[in-house]
């Protein structure tokens, strides 16, 4: 495989790297805040020294992608509360420099080529100076290479993908949290230590770019570290799917010792809430799911009996059965 280029940055964003506020600790506050400095700093992409008093703009226009329809939603409108809150903290404190940041939030959840024309209008019609995208690896995979194109920068929020900066270099896009890769192998290492006799294993994930890529980050590793596991299912509903009747009927039947799901959002909720006994129950002592601010509302709907246990990186979750000593 061909290493990619050294990722370098247009000096415009370097420079407001370099001056964003610090957080301690790291927190998704810190992200918003620290990617609003540097929205602020580097302004329609001119360099931070050129932003006098003189030049200061009226507001500072920032886009934020988020699911504010579909199942996704229940992930994303809490995503744009949380957002709404922090920019009216940030405004009463007197904004960035004095300037108040005004929100302009689009909708992922009608799918990649509508978020494409949405990033363009931002940019082109909106004039925003900084993006906030997005929730979907798909999203996130079409809108690093605009980034370069148009000139804007953008923070990848939430997307899960490995693949952005595997198969390409922007200077444009920059990611602030963990990705694809220590999230699976978190969740693998917590289970072979919690669980390390497990023989068989069904996957359900969602049919897209996150779902298929976390599966075989995960099979490649498991294949590493724990070779002749044996895969019962391979099982990849729509991103979206309402109803889970017929994987569940192959979970019975197949009877797994692991189902391992990187499913989120509402998928997950229904999943869940369809599981009757498949799921976290004696059909698979084992399951492993992540990636849902609503973890917690969730894991209530598991059988009694269960614990959970929370993987090194935020996001990651795996409950297995509970013995008479655990």
């Amino acid at each position: 495989m061909t290493k990619p280029p050294a990722r370098t940055e247009p000096a415009e964003v370097s420079a407001a790297l370099a001056t964003a506020p610090a957080t301690t600790p790291f927190s998704r506050r810190g992200v918003l805040l620290g990617g609003l400095g540097i929205g602020g700093l580097a302004l329609a992409g001119r360099p931070a020294h050129a932003q006098g008093a003189a030049q200061k703009p009226a507001e500072i226009k920032l886009g934020i992608a988020t699911y504010l329809s579909g199942p996704a939603s229940v992930f994303g409108v809490p995503a744009r509360q949380a957002a709404d809150m922090l920019i009216e903290e940030l405004n009463a404190a007197g904004g960035i420099a004095g300037v108040k940041v005004r929100p302009i939030y689009v909708d992922e959840g009608p799918g990649v080529d509508h978020f494409v024309g949405e990033y363009r209008r931002l940019v082109q019609s909106e004039g925003v100076q900084m993006i906030f995208a997005g929730i979907s690896s798909a999203d996130c995979t079409a809108c690093a290479p605009l980034a370069d194109e148009l000139k804007r920068p953008t923070l990848l929020w939430d997307c899960g993908t490995q693949r952005v900066f595997e198969d390409g270099t922007y200077g444009y896009a920059h990611r602030p949290q963990a990705n694809a890769t220590p999230e699976v192998l978190a969740a693998l290492l917590y289970l072979l230590k919690v669980k390390p006799d497990f023989r068989s294993l069904a996957v359900v994930n969602q049919d897209y770019a996150w779902g298929r890529d976390s599966w075989e980050i995960w099979r490649t590793a498991m294949n590493a570290l724990k070779p002749g596991v044996r895969v019962s299912a391979e099982l990849f509903p729509r991103f979206g799917a309402t109803d889970f009747s017929s994987e569940i009927t192959r979970l019975l039947a197949l009877r797994p010792d692991v189902i391992f799901s990187t499913t989120w959002g509402g998928d997950l909720d229904t999943f869940i809430r369809r599981r009757p006994t498949a799921g976290c129950s004696s059909a698979a002592p084992s399951c492993c799911r992540w990636r849902n601010p609503r973890w917690s509302a969730s894991a209530r709907r598991c059988p009694p009996g269960t614990s959970s246990a929370r993987a090194a990186t935020t996001g990651s979750c795996t409950r297995r059965r509970r013995t008479p000593t655990s």
